[in-house]
């Protein structure tokens, strides 16, 4: 894991739980989908108010038809998938939920190969 940051300090107001529980759910889905011996990189940055955290990894992406539905609740791209070998589909759901709730955004994109996630939150010397 690569990990970049851009910024000395960025504070962000909210529940520390939710919030760790989200990244960690965003962080689990880029270890289990990248391949071996690649890296997945994290950046942090901070401008305008906004704290962005940046996680890109190698792995297949997502239909760009899924895309969209990537946050919702009980949603896996591959269908066929079981518990044993993806999950329930909640993890990123659990993050975009936690991610709203404090006032910011998640996002997802396809990077070819890989998936970019964005996470923005609103710096607590913003509010």
């Amino acid at each position: 894991m690569h990990l970049q940051c851009a910024c000395e300090q960025a504070l962000v107001l909210g529940d520390g739980g939710r919030l760790r529980k989200a990244f960690d759910n965003v962080l689990r889905n880029a270890l289990y989908y990248s391949p071996p011996a690649t890296e997945i990189s994290v950046s942090v940055s901070a401008r305008a108010g906004e704290l962005t955290v940046t996680i890109a990894d190698r792995g297949p992406g997502i239909p760009a038809a899924e895309l969209a539905r990537v946050f919702d609740e009980f949603y896996r791209v591959d269908s066929a998938r079981t518990r044993d070998t993806g999950g329930y589909g909640l993890g990123l759901a659990i993050a975009h939920q936690a991610i709203v709730q404090h006032g910011g955004r998640i996002t997802a994109r396809n990077t070819n190969p890989g998936l970019r996630m964005e996470i923005t939150l609103p710096l607590f010397d913003h509010l």
